[in-house]
């Protein structure tokens, strides 16, 4: 018999949070359940649950977590693939948040469509889009890049207005965290690279911001094409 202390002894399999019917959606409603959107954000930002939160799988998993989700709350995970359930819930453990209480596979979106549902939508937008938006005063836009990323006036000499808010300085979960934003035109989201703008637009959405946008591709989309100089 193999001793379970021994660094060669095999690592016991925890089990999970299991597996849900696609109908809990439905059954349990869902302003009542904090869901976690897996997919990708394209997906997500074409057609998700009201209310839903976004963190797309991948590296930067568990830094957007400790970004936006509550410590305080139960929550499902919406997965992109059935066989990410096991490295989602391990990579948010890793991150101090426990209370997954359920998978959700693919299909449940659509089985919530079905039964009537509604969806929510971000629209994206180009970087150039943002800039005319913001130089004409029909938008605003929020600069999420973290302290790291970005310079702490946000766009460069003679580029247009926008509000800078690094998104490891802010705690959306204060009950004062809207106080922070602009407020009475569309919110325009830019990050470094456009992979946590979208996670941020659903952040807003959830907190009640009516008009969020997403800027694809974020500063590095507008640096590398021809509005290379420019205000983003």
């Amino acid at each position: 018999m193999s001793d379970p202390t021994s660094p060669e002894a095999p690592r016991p399999i925890r089990p999970g949070p299991p597996t849900l019917p696609d109908a809990t959606l439905t059954s349990a409603g869902a302003e009542h359940a904090l869901v976690v959107d897996l997919r990708s954000s394209m997906a997500y930002m074409g057609g998700h649950l009201p209310g839903a939160l976004h963190l797309p799988m991948g590296p930067e998993v568990e830094r957007l977590a400790g970004r936006v989700l509550p410590s305080d709350q139960d929550f499902f995970l919406l997965l992109q693939h059935a066989d990410d359930g096991q490295p989602a819930w391990e990579a948010l453990e890793r991150a101090g948040f426990t209370r997954v209480r359920g998978l959700l596979a693919p299909s449940a979106l659509g089985t919530w469509a079905r039964d009537g549902g509604k969806l929510e939508i971000i629209p994206q937008i180009s970087s150039e889009e943002a800039v005319d938006g913001a130089t004409a005063g029909i938008l605003e836009v929020l600069d999420v890049r973290e302290e790291s990323e970005g310079s702490p006036e946000g766009a460069s000499k003679g580029g247009p207005p926008m509000t800078r808010l690094p998104l490891n300085l802010w705690n959306p979960w204060d009950p004062t965290a809207l106080a922070a934003l602009p407020s009475g035109r569309p919110l325009a989201v830019i990050s470094a690279h456009g992979r946590t703008s979208p996670v941020v637009a659903g952040l807003l959405q959830r907190l009640g911001v009516k008009e969020v946008l997403d800027v694809a591709g974020g500063f590095q989309a507008w640096e590398g094409g021809e509005g290379t100089g420019g205000p983003f």
